[in-house]
């Protein structure tokens, strides 16, 4: 009787420990998965965010380079205007302001 009894218990923890190993081994394929799928997200978002930094560089600098042409024909058009300006012009203009460039 005392024999039966132990073969039943012994008999029951190795079907808890059965089930513990199962269960552990479950539980690491599910984080493996998870782990998986994480990587596989972080790569998908990685991707995008740097295919969003180049879009931006790309439109900073076009937007640069428009904002710099337009500098530079507006400095030609002021050169423009300030070839045009005949000597007697320029003499009274520096006249008037000469006060402020040189000392009293």
């Amino acid at each position: 009787m005392e024999n039966d009894l132990l073969d039943k218990i012994i008999a029951a923890e190795k079907e808890i420990k059965e089930c513990l190993d199962a269960e552990k081994a479950k539980a690491r394929e599910w984080l493996e998965n998870v782990r998986k799928e994480a990587e596989e997200d972080f790569s998908r978002e990685k991707a995008r965010t740097t295919e969003s930094f180049s879009e931006t560089v790309e439109t900073a600098k076009k937007e640069a380079e428009h904002k710099a042409a337009l500098i530079v024909r507006t400095a030609e058009k002021q050169a423009e205007r300030t070839e045009k300006v005949d000597d007697d012009t320029l003499r009274r203009a520096i006249m008037r302001h000469l006060h402020r460039i040189l000392p009293v």
